[in-house]
């Protein structure tokens, strides 16, 4: 209803979602986006942030939304409280250590700034935030990452090859970061992606034992590990793959398709629209989630459509490009 341009009752529809189970993250996390995309009162941003923080399951998003507004309103104190409670809720997420710690370095307190920095680097990671998080501490505190910006280049160009279905030129790319430094977990879970592209599936995890022993807190080694498990058709260790990697990172957005796919290879429907809803509330992007509301003239030709119950509501989807036993 939003990307067709129907805002008040996209947001009406979200309210009533949130009316039937008020637990759950994505209709705040929606709703705040429309709100803020729409330019709404951030008065009323705080709103829905206030509610999501009394009632929501993991309300870290709602924190470091509130801490944004707050700090844009000069009410400092207010902020970094809620920074501080985000990054308790979410103590991987590299954003939120980053806001913090620029937060903390404006009030003075350096000491506890570089503390958060260390730990985002720490993390051995490679996604949303890290090259802040990097360029930061090495600014202001000498604290060094150990990629370097041409290497950071490469590194994207070879994961852009990846999106490409390119896999034999990410190889040569993630191949020459390889010579160069074996010692970076995310360079070894880069290849294993390629690999699996290419259906090698045991040198894959064979890239991953080495990224795991460089980098165990990398959620993206866990997710791949999950990819090879649900290739295998072994569904329960690609669950648990999935969900080790949520654990680490809960914006993995690959492993919460991974979850929605065994859902659904065990009949549990509801359970792989929750996972794909949390896929969707990341993303924005329907394709991307494999789901798509029925607009009936838009179901390719023989593709099943299922209608399923879902917390008060008749959802009718079908699902694409599913590599497991569903179809």
């Amino acid at each position: 209803k939003y990307k067709a341009g129907n805002n008040q009752s996209s947001v009406n529809s979200l309210e009533e979602c949130i009316r039937i189970d008020s637990s759950r993250d994505e209709p705040y996390q929606l709703l705040i986006n429309i709100y803020l995309i729409r330019g709404k009162d951030v008065d009323a941003v705080l709103g829905v942030c206030e509610r999501a923080i009394e009632k929501a399951e993991s309300p870290a998003f709602a924190h470091a939304t509130a801490a944004s507004i707050l700090q844009a309103k000069d009410k400092d104190k207010e902020a970094l409280e809620h920074f501080e409670k985000a990054v308790k809720l979410e103590p991987n997420n590299i954003t939120y250590r980053v806001q913090i710690a620029r937060m903390l370095l404006a009030a003075g307190s350096k000491d506890k700034a570089a503390e958060h920095l260390r730990a985002a680097i720490d993390l051995g990671v490679w996604r949303e935030g890290i090259e802040e998080a990097a360029n930061l501490a090495g600014d202001v505190f000498g604290i060094k990452w150990p990629i370097s910006g041409d290497q950071r280049g490469d590194l994207r160009q070879a994961e852009q090859y990846i999106r490409e279905g390119s896999y034999e030129n990410a190889l040569s790319c993630v191949g020459d970061l390889l010579h160069q430094n074996k010692k970076i977990a995310i360079f070894h879970v880069c290849k294993a992606r390629a690999l699996v592209g290419l259906k090698k599936y045991d040198e894959a995890a064979k890239s991953l034992d080495e990224a795991e022993k460089l980098g165990p807190k990398c959620a993206d080694i866990y997710e791949v590990r999950a990819e090879i498990m649900l290739a295998a058709k072994k569904n329960a260790q690609a669950l648990a793959l999935a969900q080790k990697a949520i654990e680490l990172n809960p914006y993995s957005k690959k492993a919460y398709l991974i979850v929605a796919t065994v859902n659904h290879c065990d009949k549990k429907f509801a359970a792989a629209v929750d996972n794909i809803a949390r896929h969707y509330a990341l993303t924005w992007n329907f394709e991307e989630s494999r789901l798509f509301l029925i607009d009936e003239a838009r179901v390719p030709e023989g593709r099943p459509v299922h209608s399923q119950q879902v917390r008060g509501f008749t959802l009718k989807y079908y699902l694409s490009s599913v590599p497991t036993c569903v179809y």
